[in-house]
């Protein structure tokens, strides 16, 4: 499935859905903030937007859960989860039955004691999550990934699982090969995310899905050997022609083998 993030389209929700249609997506993911948010979105609009998705044959993928603070503080630390309980509760709602998760650097030490605020905060959420039927994809590429199978290994529960970014593994140096074969059984979700490296003038900086340093033909190939079928999420600068824009990075897509 090729899917798109809403910050690509840059455009409200009604007419990025239109645009994402006529791209040729199947699916978007956004973030639950704002007026998509979860205290923002009561049963009548949760039910007018599973129908927007449903007219245009989109599916909703996943919903972002950006953080301003880690789950590895204890202040204001319950406020927090209940609001990603109640995004949960918003994805299920809505068909996607999955958060997209960035915890940041998971401590390599067993005892540390962040470790084990963040495996607490999460055992809450997993409990949450088999419970009513939604899934936490967590953002890979901020740790060896040896550190975060193992941290994952720690939980007694399908429901945690990975997102991909390859954009963010290319910045942070980690062999993007490697990574799809280490987590193969752990993979709920990647982008399809494009990126120039960083050198030594300049920063990495994103650029349009095909036109940066990723190599998508090991990237797909890697993702099809480990059967990974779920969604190749568009994550891209906005631009003013969203349509033209999104239509060449899903051509591209489908030109890998990606449908």
């Amino acid at each position: 499935m090729i899917s798109v993030t809403l910050e690509s389209l840059s455009q409200p929700l009604r007419l990025a859905v239109i645009t994402a249609a006529k791209a040729g997506c199947q699916g978007m993911v956004f973030d639950a903030t704002g007026v998509l948010s979860p205290t923002s979105l009561g049963e009548t609009a949760r039910r007018e937007l599973r129908h927007l998705f449903q007219s245009h044959l989109l599916k909703p993928v996943g919903l972002r859960c950006p953080l301003r603070r880690g789950l590895d503080e204890w202040d204001g630390l319950e406020p927090r989860l209940e609001r990603l309980r109640q995004a949960m509760q918003l994805s299920f709602d809505l068909g996607a039955r999955l958060i997209l998760l960035g915890l940041g650097e998971i401590p390599g030490e067993l005892n540390d004691p962040k470790r084990q605020r963040l495996k607490t905060a999460l055992q809450e959420l997993t409990i949450f999550g088999d419970r009513i039927g939604c899934n936490i994809a967590l953002d890979a590429g901020y740790e060896p990934v040896p550190h975060l199978i193992s941290f994952l290994h720690e939980f007694d529960t399908g429901v945690l699982g990975i997102s991909l970014d390859p954009a963010t593994l290319l910045r942070e140096k980690i062999s993007l090969t490697d990574t799809v074969f280490q987590t193969k059984n752990h993979i709920s979700h990647t982008y399809a995310r494009d990126m120039v490296a960083r050198r030594l003038d300049r920063p990495a900086f994103d650029v349009p899905v095909g036109h940066g340093d990723i190599d998508w033909i090991t990237w797909v190939s890697a993702l099809e050997a480990c059967s990974y079928a779920g969604s190749y999420t568009i994550r891209q600068p906005a631009v003013e022609n969203a349509l033209e824009s999104c239509s060449q990075a899903v051509q591209f897509l489908k030109m890998l083998g990606v449908r």
